[in-house]
């Protein structure tokens, strides 16, 4: 079962997330390495959340994105703005000064003076529902070396996998294969990794077996590392959509 029809709005939530005093913090609002496609999150005062594609921008002026079918946009709205670049969240409120519609539908929202930047750290964890296999350089408890498993939660330098053995003990290395997406890529990744933590339970009528384990990120490459930092990311600002958190 994919990971899109597992996952439930009630179940999706920011675990442990930074207190705002140590994380949050004011500044600019910085586009010089937003790229014209991005996406550009849109939450009018009273209405539900549209997503915009990021076209361009004045500095001080306007910043210019495509207007999304599912949003009623009028001159003068008042819209909360989430752009998620390089590790940080920028949030802030701008009001559309114009709205065209040659050659394309977009529009014009002032340039905001007060950005609360938010940075996506380490720590942070989300709650997924995420199929994934495991591999062990050593048996697991049933004697196998490979394991069908779930992570039910993520950040960007670990993970906890539940699943119905105990894959190791703290220290043992394994790799976990996952079909990871976010919003502009598919792929196919191999994450190294180390136990951390183990722990588990038994379900007092069928005996069944659920170890929950702790575990540590060891990517052999940047390429792999940015890209779960990305979908991480993009989970965490989807649940602060869902207003979860």
């Amino acid at each position: 079962m994919t990971e899109q029809k597992r996952r439930k709005f009630d179940s999706l939530q920011i675990i442990n997330a930074p207190s705002k005093t140590k994380s949050e913090t004011e500044g600019n609002l910085v586009l010089q390495n937003l790229s014209a496609g991005d996406r550009v999150q849109l939450l009018p005062i009273s209405g539900r959340v549209s997503y915009a594609q990021y076209i361009g921008h004045t500095p001080g002026i306007s910043l210019l994105v495509t207007t999304p079918k599912t949003l009623d946009a009028f001159k003068g709205q008042i819209l909360n703005v989430r752009i998620l670049l390089q590790g940080n969240l920028y949030s802030f409120q701008s009001t559309i000064i114009s709205l065209n519609q040659l050659p394309i539908g977009y529009i014009h929202l002032n340039y905001p003076s007060n950005v609360q930047v938010k940075a996506i750290r380490e720590e942070t964890r989300v709650s997924v529902m995420l199929d994934v296999q495991v591999e062990g350089q050593k048996e697991f408890a049933n004697g196998k070396t490979t394991s069908q498993a779930i992570i039910t939660d993520m950040s960007n330098g670990g993970a906890s996998i539940e699943a119905p053995v105990q894959l190791g003990i703290l220290g043992d290395k394994m790799t976990v294969t996952a079909n990871i997406k976010t919003d502009e890529f598919e792929k196919k990744i191999n994450i190294p990794c180390s136990i951390c933590q183990v722990r588990g339970w038994e379900d007092a009528q069928t005996k069944e077996l659920t170890v929950l384990h702790g575990i540590k990120f060891e990517f052999p490459n940047k390429e792999d590392k940015d890209f779960v930092e990305k979908y991480v990311a993009q989970q965490i600002l989807y649940a602060q959509t869902c207003k979860i958190i």
